[in-house]
């Protein structure tokens, strides 16, 4: 048979690793920065939850994103193997792309991308080339069907594989329980509405709570912009996140407090490893 022509090898990006998508942006936006890291001993669900919680550095979630990747695509490629096919890992940047090392309430974050949202503060990083191409295209059509089914299967096996190796979702599951007496705590409750009064002050109001609820709501406005508008709006990102930025101070500190109460309730022993 002759092998295929005109069909192109188009790597698969990783599949979310089973994330509750809503819960983990609403801790990444809104986690102050800490100066306590955590070991890198430690393990990767560990590292994953203390940078969800604020604490560590922000280079920590590249980190961690790496480990993750890094396994899930080794796990693949043993199970693109065990079905027959001559696969070979690809690389790193194939799969992610990872942000610059600062979380998105920093200063200087804040200063140069805003929200993030209509700004591209993804590093780039040199193209690499996919090492599976010359293989892919010298397969026959239905070679290359069955390839792809295949690398569907074992992408979606692997990243489960990795997530309850890693105890992702136990993470997950912690960090929900953590959010929502955070979400009780008077003190955070009373530190939110100033900040959203502050915010008012300034000349911005928006439906919601927090931080999270006014990220979505500008994420909303930028899906409706057109090409023309669009750096009239970056413009207006960029001035309403410093307003943002500068009333949450005390908001970040209420928020860090009721964290670190929430986990030492729910274990103790893993607090001491994540706040110190």
């Amino acid at each position: 048979m002759m092998a295929a022509t005109g069909r192109r090898y188009r790597p698969m990006r990783s599949l979310r690793w089973r994330l509750p998508a809503l819960l983990v942006a609403a801790a990444a936006l809104a986690s102050c920065t800490s100066e306590t890291p955590v070991s890198q001993s430690e393990p990767v669900s560990t590292r994953y939850l203390a940078f969800l919680l604020g604490s560590g550095p922000a280079s920590e979630w590249n980190e961690v994103t790496t480990e993750i990747q890094t396994a899930t695509e080794r796990t693949k490629s043993e199970c693109m193997r065990d079905r027959g096919f001559a696969y070979r890992p690809r690389p790193l940047s194939l799969r992610v792309v990872l942000g610059p090392e600062l979380r998105t309430t920093d200063e200087e974050y804040v200063n140069r991308y805003g929200f993030g949202i209509s700004t591209t503060p993804q590093t780039d990083g040199a193209s690499a080339e996919d090492p599976n191409s010359t293989t892919y295209a010298g397969l026959t059509d239905e070679a290359q069907t069955a390839w792809n089914v295949a690398e569907y299967d074992c992408e979606s096996t692997a990243s489960g594989s990795v997530t309850e190796n890693l105890d992702l979702d136990g993470a997950n599951d912690l960090l929900g329980r953590i959010e929502a007496l955070v979400q009780a705590d008077s003190g955070f409750v009373t530190a939110q509405l100033d900040w959203k009064r502050c915010l008012s002050d300034a000349g911005y109001e928006f439906d919601g709570a927090g931080w999270a609820d006014l990220v979505g709501s500008i994420a909303d406005q930028w899906q409706l912009v057109d090409g023309d508008g669009s750096a009239a709006f970056t413009a207006k990102e960029l001035v309403l996140a410093r307003a943002a930025y500068d009333c949450a101070s005390p908001m970040w500190v209420a928020q860090q407090s009721a964290r670190k109460a929430a986990l030492a309730q729910l274990d103790d022993e893993l607090s001491l490893i994540v706040f110190g």
